[in-house]
Parts: C-alpha cells; sequence; structure tokens
C-alpha cells in the first residue's frame, strides 16, 4: 500500500511541476515577410538620421575641391565618427526573427562598420599628415559600397520573394 501511495505521489508531483512555475508564452512564429517589413520599413528609418547625418556632412566636403581640413577634421571627430558609432550601436540593438533576415542585417552592419572606420581613417590621415590612411580609408569605402550592394541585391529579392512593398529608395 505504501509503495502504492508514493508511486500516486510522484505523479500528482510531477502533474504540479508540469502545471505550476512560469509558463512560457506560445512563441510566435515570425515569417520572413513580416520580419523584413519590421526591419526595413520600421526599424531601419528609426536610426536613419544617425547615418544619413555622417554619411551626408562626410559628402559634403567633397562637393568642392577646398576642403578646410582643420573644419573637416573636427566635424569628424565632432559629428560624422559619433553619429556613426550611434548608428551602429542602433543597428546591433535591431532584433531579427528570421535568418535572412539575419543575414540582410548582418550586411549592411558590416557595410556601416567600414564606412566608420574609414571615416576614422581619414581622421588619423589628416591628424598624422600620413596618406596612408587615405589609401585604406578609399579600400574601406570601397568594401562598404560592394557590401551595399550586395544589401540591396538581397533585400529586392527578399522583397520580391516575400511579397514586400519597400518603402523608401535606394542610395
Amino acid at each position: 500500500m505504501k509503495r502504492i501511495y508514493l508511486a500516486l505521489l510522484s505523479l500528482v508531483l510531477v502533474f504540479a511541476a508540469t502545471g505550476c512555475g512560469d509558463k512560457k508564452e506560445e512563441e510566435k512564429t515570425v515569417s520572413v515577410q513580416e520580419d523584413l517589413v519590421e526591419f526595413v520599413n520600421d526599424e531601419l528609418p528609426a536610426i536613419e538620421t544617425y547615418r544619413s547625418t555622417a554619411v551626408n556632412s562626410y559628402n559634403a566636403y567633397f562637393v568642392s575641391e577646398d576642403v578646410d581640413t582643420a573644419m573637416f577634421l573636427s566635424d569628424l571627430q565632432s559629428t560624422m565618427i559619433p553619429n556613426m558609432e550611434a548608428y551602429i550601436t542602433e543597428l546591433t540593438a535591431v532584433e531579427v526573427a528570421t535568418e535572412d533576415v539575419a543575414a540582410l542585417k548582418d550586411l549592411y552592419l558590416q557595410a556601416a562598420e567600414k564606412q566608420c572606420e574609414a571615416m576614422r581613417q581619414v581622421a588619423t590621415a589628416i591628424s598624422e599628415q600620413d596618406p596612408q590612411y587615405l589609401e585604406q580609408a578609399d579600400t574601406l569605402i570601397e568594401e562598404a559600397q560592394s557590401l551595399i550592394t550586395q544589401y540591396e541585391s538581397q533585400l529586392k529579392i527578399l522583397a520580391i520573394d516575400n511579397d514586400v512593398q519597400i518603402n523608401g529608395s535606394f542610395e
């Protein structure tokens, strides 16, 4: 009788343990379509100001041939690089749910990191008056552009495959 009682008690405890405690919420399955829309149409535009401020400020110095290098260095250090770093931090924090969108995000993040590093190399070139750093910056910019091209191609494929309308345009 004692054995039966212990067996029943064990069963009750097993069922009680499965019924109690933290109930996990059912994990919502997110489709690539939903994830892509969230990432490209919501998440990226929310942090775009950082990137556009940095890139537009950087590009503005190459409109004319007369560049005030002291001002350029100051803007690199005070505006452009900090904005790119903030963008990278925010982009890194964006959560995605699918492998396809994670791969897309990774391409874009790599491009942003290379752009930021290129800006750092330009700042170092000006500070140290060493053109070798400019060559490194040019290489990084080319690599970043290649990654952006890959990102755009991958985005277009995912958008078409998942019937997604992308807001905005490609730069």
